[in-house]
């Protein structure tokens, strides 16, 4: 009989995916304040320190809270266009959307996205994610046909992961100045979220960045002013909520972890940026060194990793 394959709960040094939701844990307050406030404006510039988590807290947080029901909106479903900018954001831009709504060349939306800054909401509203019950298909439709179309209506997320990387690259931003690409993505996204909130339409826009970025934001005519009605700043974890991350991923996973390593795993955290992803790496290595989590993860196994001595175990 073949053995069930173990999963471990811990991330190591990369982020939370969406499938990996049950196990990101010591958030819960932020998920729903952040999916509160992006309900609430249509746009969410989550900032934080690197390493703290932005990009699981969307990924793990946001979106599946949106899934299940918790960010009101017109339809049940979802669709996340996501990308990062690295050097080429509006060809990034322009496959993620193509991808979601169901677009088979990518140079379609290139040409539409540069006709105007409206052009992404006139993109969606032309799609199968939007349900027209006054277009030739609805009206023209059987029984069959009509549920067949509200099953591929769905809301729109599209995400920014890492905005920094307008700053970061410079193909993107050289001697404070954006390039023309990055302001057409800048006024795309903008005017989407723009025009999503004041016509009430199922669409979102969100960005993740590094904090230490903020003061380069101003190079963008308008972004400051949507960063200050509509920024969710992470904050860092306190001790109960690392005891969360530590001890409740093994809980659900059916592993064990010993208070004592717990205490230990929180004291050895430095106050350094980074922190989570240490955190996360450290246990991927004693979980797989404690018999890929059959074992009991205790302190042994935090030494079989090189991170206490031998003689300091009890």
């Amino acid at each position: 009989m073949f053995e069930a394959e173990q999963i471990c709960p811990y991330t190591g040094l990369r982020s939370f995916t969406e499938e990996e939701s049950l196990y990101f844990k010591g958030r819960e307050e932020d998920i729903d304040q952040a999916t509160e406030q992006l309900q609430r404006n249509k746009f969410l510039m989550l900032t934080g320190a690197s390493g703290d988590g932005k990009s699981s807290l969307i990924y793990a947080g946001i979106i599946p809270n949106a899934r299940a029901g918790f960010l009101k909106s017109k339809y049940t479903q979802w669709c996340v266009a996501d990308f990062r900018p690295e050097r080429t954001p509006f060809h990034n831009l322009c496959k993620s959307i193509a991808r979601q709504l169901d677009i088979a060349n990518p140079y379609t939306v290139q040409a539409e996205l540069n006709h105007g800054f409206s052009a992404i909401i006139d993109l969606y509203r032309n799609s199968k994610r939007n349900l027209d019950t006054n277009s030739m298909a609805w009206q023209m439709a059987d029984d069959a046909g009509k549920a067949a179309l509200k099953r591929e209506a769905a809301n729109l997320i599209i995400l920014v992961d890492q905005f920094e990387e307008f700053f970061t690259n410079p193909e993107n931003y050289h001697k404070g100045v954006p390039s023309g690409d990055a302001n057409l993505v800048l006024n795309l996204l903008l005017e989407t979220a723009r025009i999503a909130l004041e016509e009430d339409l199922p669409i979102y826009i969100v960005f993740t960045m590094r904090s230490d970025y903020i003061g380069q934001c101003a190079a963008f005519r308008g972004l400051p002013e949507y960063i200050g009605f509509s920024q969710f700043f992470v904050p860092r974890l306190n001790r109960t909520q690392l005891q969360q991350v530590i001890e409740e991923p093994a809980i659900l996973s059916g592993n064990r972890i010993t208070r004592r390593l717990t205490e230990r795993l929180i004291h050895d955290l430095t106050e350094g940026v980074d922190q989570l992803p240490i955190l996360q790496h450290a246990l991927n290595q004693i979980w797989h060194a404690a018999d890929n989590g059959k074992e009991e993860m205790d302190l042994i196994h935090y030494a079989m990793v090189g991170g206490m001595s031998v003689n300091e175990l009890p």
